[in-house]
């Protein structure tokens, strides 16, 4: 059952939660014995085509090209209000292509990321997005392609965040939304 207990903080209050349910280790283990539905491994299971695709491409070479759209949210035309020079974007292009190949310690994904466009909105109110909540406003005005199309947008998201996405296997039930939102000081 889990107890709440409150305490003095320099003036505020701290409240602490404690579930004294099973120990660490026994959730764990209940993991372990009773795993939850692995979703990609579930997606995978639906589009098994797809999932061939890509490994064979891991295997043989032939990268499948994610055409990738950047969108700049920037509140003036400063860097520090978000106006990020377009080598930071190529730069990241490039640094997406080498993790994603393996050259940088990981595995070879056969996936190749191709800058289809970049897009620059003036927009204060959408430069902190995670502040105002503009999540949604933003991507369904600025959204480019289908689901085979990769969307980072660029903003102050605020909260110390350097960024978000929704799953893959997420992406048609989250429409719009679908795309990932990046700290602009983070490429």
């Amino acid at each position: 059952v889990p107890t709440a207990h409150a305490a003095k903080l320099g003036g505020g209050v701290c409240i602490e939660r404690h579930d004294h349910g099973p120990s660490p280790e026994g959730r764990l283990r209940d993991l372990v014995e009773k795993p939850e539905v692995d979703r990609l491994q579930a997606w995978i299971a639906r589009h098994p085509k797809l999932a061939a695709r890509a490994a064979a491409a891991a295997t043989s070479g032939d990268a499948i090209t994610i055409q990738t759209w950047v969108h700049v949210i920037r509140k003036d035309f400063t860097v520090e209000g978000g106006n990020i020079p377009a080598r930071w974007i190529n730069a990241q292009i490039s640094v997406l292509n080498r993790s994603f190949s393996g050259a940088t310690g990981g595995a070879e994904t056969g996936f190749r990321f191709e800058l289809a466009g970049v897009t620059r909105t003036t927009n204060p109110k959408w430069f902190t997005v995670f502040a105002t909540g503009t999540d949604k406003a933003m991507k369904s005005a600025l959204k480019v392609g289908g689901l085979d199309t990769l969307n980072i947008y660029t903003a102050n998201l605020g909260h110390n965040l350097l960024g978000w996405a929704y799953l893959a296997q997420d992406a048609a039930k989250v429409g719009a939304l679908d795309g990932v939102v990046v700290h602009y000081q983070s490429l």
